[in-house]
């Protein structure tokens, strides 16, 4: 209802990410952007072709770490075929000052142009910042402001 912390559900299998989606891993906010397809390099009409390399592929969507106010603080960019891991002692991206992030807490992978969300097994969960309705699943969590609920029936 457009409340100031958002509404978050915990995810409880992979779980396919769309733009703009804003995630709860630890205590950090992520929010993930879809950056375009990738397109292959392609000459200038008199066939000069650009310097750069093409190794890795390009960025196709990228994970920024929000400050309270929204602003960026730190990104992570995401290309075809890559993982990135998230969490407090391991991984792509750490939080080595983040107590409530598991050691290896979640992990982002492409797949045929999807990225999917996977919680590692962490103690807290991976949360989803709810957009609209959202169908819940009996055993599912929810936090509300500094309370999680869980769906007892549905």
């Amino acid at each position: 209802l457009g409340s100031c912390n958002r509404t978050w559900v915990f995810i409880d299998g992979p779980y396919s990410l769309a733009d703009t989606d804003v995630l709860l891993i630890g205590s950090q906010i992520l929010e993930f952007q879809r950056l375009g397809s990738p397109a292959a390099p392609r000459a200038d009409a008199d066939g000069t072709r650009r310097v750069g390399s093409l190794t890795p592929t390009p960025d196709i969507a990228r994970l920024s770490q929000l400050r309270a106010d929204g602003s960026v603080r730190d990104s992570q960019y995401l290309a075809q075929g890559r993982t990135v891991t998230i969490g407090r002692d391991a991984g792509d991206w750490t939080f080595p000052y983040d107590q409530t992030m598991s050691g290896r807490h979640a992990d982002i992978r492409e797949l045929d142009g999807a990225f999917i969300l996977h919680d590692l097994g962490s103690r807290n969960g991976v949360g989803v910042a709810v957009r609209g309705e959202r169908v819940l699943k009996v055993g599912q969590r929810v936090l509300l402001g500094d309370q999680v609920l869980r769906v007892e029936s549905v």
